[in-house]
């Protein structure tokens, strides 16, 4: 897999962050903001889930979106919560 990537010049290829990067953009792939978005702004609190638990999921989802403003509140149907 290594091999197969492409770098802008050779020095690229030594360099840890910019290979890093190489990898993870193989592995991950690009994001589809407006799934992400659908799974975020669909996400509800399950019966018998816990509120913290329920704010975690919805941390980790809000990480996805590429939604811009951090450390404003979220509005959801029957809560809200901030970054």
């Amino acid at each position: 897999m290594y091999s197969t990537m492409e770098f802008t010049d050779e020095a690229d290829r030594r360099d840890p962050t910019k290979l890093l990067k190489a990898f993870e953009k193989h592995c991950l792939g690009e994001i589809n903001d407006v799934y992400e978005r659908y799974v975020f702004n669909r996400r509800q609190q399950e019966p018998g889930e816990t509120f913290g638990s329920f704010v975690g999921d919805l941390r980790r989802l809000v990480k996805s979106c590429s939604y811009k403003a951090v450390g404003v509140c979220y509005t959801r149907p029957h809560s809200a919560w901030c970054t």
